[in-house]
């Protein structure tokens, strides 16, 4: 990408994102009351269905914490293990998270692209036509072009993200965890040592209600607090830190998107990806360890 440009999102064809709607060939059709009742799209809490991704929800807890950058890195570790990882951006204004990764001119869906795709979507079909950022999935929205009715077609299309693959990094905005808490495993809250961040946390812990999760906290130069005071004074789990590195910024300006290190060994964190699941709101989830990425 060239600095100071943004060139438009190329679009798949109308007829490849008319293929997602319905593999019965039935466009625009909807789910009935049994169907969203048991993927818990409709409000309730449902039985998870063994074969569902674990899905984990990353917000900050004000902004320019680093969280779509964290989320990312989350998809990123969980495609070098070997899972199916999907990054889906929480957000369906202002830039898309594909901006941040430097694939906006990679062309593939976008959420705009899928305005129509109601229904039984199909999931294989769904990842096939997504762009890809170091071995993940992504799904971004589109600078130019938004969704009309986003939370009929967030139900659907992630739906059917669920149903196909491994691993599902939800990056939420702080306006949307409510809405979206009941479809995660795990809540990652990224906050700063400042009193801002303490407020922010409290409210995303709120809205996050019983889904485990806890906190990853970026030190701050001018801030007093340290890392397990912000966790105390949120309630939640201090989780980890998040390194600052001038390397990512350049990174991303650069249009390479933010550089990612993994540390540990795949099979250790296995289990955690694991884990992930068996803990949906039966206690608190623990993140897989030896996983840092740079900010």
């Amino acid at each position: 990408m060239t600095p100071g440009t943004v060139p438009p999102t190329p679009s798949p064809s109308p007829r490849a994102v008319a293929t997602l709607a319905h593999p019965t060939g039935v466009p625009g059709a909807t789910l009935d009351a049994a169907d969203r009742h048991r993927s818990g799209l409709d409000g309730t809490v449902a039985a998870a269905p063994s074969s569902r991704a674990v899905t984990v929800g990353v917000v900050g807890a004000c902004g320019g914490v680093g969280a779509s950058t964290l989320a990312a890195a989350v998809a990123v570790t969980g495609a070098r293990d070997g899972l199916l990882a999907v990054l889906v951006d929480g957000r369906h204004a202002g830039a898309g998270i594909d901006v941040l990764l430097g694939i906006e001119e990679e062309p593939g869906l976008r959420w705009a692209d899928l305005q129509d795709a109601r229904g039984e979507v199909d999931p294989v079909r769904l990842l096939d036509l997504l762009p890809r950022w170091s071995g993940a999935h992504v799904l971004s929205t589109a600078r130019a072009r938004g969704l009309t009715q986003p939370d009929d077609v967030e139900r659907d299309v992630l739906r059917a993200v669920l149903s196909a693959a491994d691993l599902v990094v939800l990056d939420l905005p702080q306006g949307r965890v409510a809405g979206r808490a009941r479809s995660c495993d795990v809540g990652v809250v990224v906050t700063r040592c400042e009193t801002l961040s303490v407020a922010g946390a409290q409210s995303v812990a709120a809205d996050l209600g019983p889904v485990p999760s806890g906190l990853v906290c970026r030190r701050s130069a001018a801030g007093r607090l340290l890392p397990h005071d912000v966790a105390a004074a949120a309630g939640m789990e201090l989780w980890g830190e998040v390194v600052s590195d001038p390397r990512v910024a350049a990174a991303v300006e650069a249009g390479a998107g933010p550089p990612v290190t993994t540390g540990g060994e795949p099979a250790r964190r296995g289990p955690a990806w694991a884990g992930a699941r068996r803990d949906h709101r039966g206690g608190r989830g623990r993140p897989p360890q030896g996983r840092r990425a740079a900010r």
